[in-house]
């Protein structure tokens, strides 16, 4: 596998205080790889990922996406950085509801993707015309998922995307994550609290008070499947 991004001495502060939402972090993600980036509320996780994301400017630091220092970027160059390669899932879905399934995809979407494949991709043929209200959780997160993959994005970032989710529905969207990772090989970073996510990941992040404390190899990542939640 070949760097995909990396970051060195990452650091993000707010205003004028001492606040550090991210105190000199430094780390990689690689090519093809399912990295999962963990830690309790506030620990800096969803900072670090709208950073890596160029939804967000650090206060000093460095980024790069193979080998191009985004830090570096203006903002229509971040427009183009986050249209062309990122990706991105939210816990909170972010779809409009006055649009239908089919709009909010074809939204963003490139004039090559095919929409009706995608939604059979993520289980939803069919429901190209339903709104998003009128669909469960698990149904709305597959949107969210159908619609970054509308993009041919080269990096997949989503933050906590099975937290407002019950039991079995986290179950389907992890699968569908894990297998975006490991039959289309899309690199996938998952941001989360839950510890047992990071079971399916090759190499896991764990943060606290805007650091990285630890870094851990998954040698054999478990399937979801195999997990016990």
């Amino acid at each position: 596998m070949s760097n995909m991004i990396s970051c060195k001495n990452l650091t993000k502060t707010y205003g004028n205080t001492n606040f550090y939402a991210l105190n000199q972090v430094s780390m990689e993600i690689e090519e093809g790889e399912l990295l999962v980036i963990v830690g309790a509320s506030g620990s800096g996780k969803s900072t670090l990922l709208n950073l890596l994301g160029g939804i967000d400017k650090c206060t000093s630091g460095n980024i790069y996406f193979k080998n191009h220092d985004i830090t570096t970027y203006n903002e229509k160059q971040l427009t183009n950085y986050r249209k062309n390669n990122i990706g991105f899932i939210y816990q909170s879905f972010n779809l409009i509801k006055e649009l239908t399934v089919q709009e909010n995809i074809t939204l963003i979407a490139t004039k090559h993707s095919n929409v009706n494949n995608i939604l059979k991709k993520v289980g939803l043929e069919g429901k190209n015309n339903s709104y998003p209200q009128n669909l469960s959780g698990g149904e709305q997160q597959r949107v969210s998922i159908a619609r970054a993959l509308s993009k041919n994005f080269d990096i997949l970032f989503c933050d906590e995307p099975i937290g407002s989710l019950d039991t079995e529905m986290s179950k389907q969207i992890l699968l569908l994550l894990e297998e975006l990772c490991r039959k289309d090989h899309k690199t996938v970073v998952i941001v989360t609290h839950n510890k047992d996510i990071s079971k399916m990941a090759d190499r896991v992040y764990t943060m606290k008070n805007g650091k990285i404390i630890h870094e851990q190899i998954n040698k054999e990542p478990l399937s979801v499947k195999e997990i016990e939640w």
